[in-house]
């Protein structure tokens, strides 16, 4: 699908595993992808 998927998949098997909440892992994706996004202006 996308190229960063596989790492980005880790990333959350990582954070779950070392006590995150799966809910808090993908939110804190979702805003720092948002925050690159609109710091990029790529929403505009």
């Amino acid at each position: 699908m996308f190229a960063l998927e596989p790492s980005i998949s880790k990333l959350i098997m990582i954070a779950i595993a070392a006590g995150w909440d799966r809910d808090q892992v993908l939110y804190a994706i979702t805003c720092l992808a948002a925050r690159e996004a609109t710091d990029k202006q790529y929403l505009s």
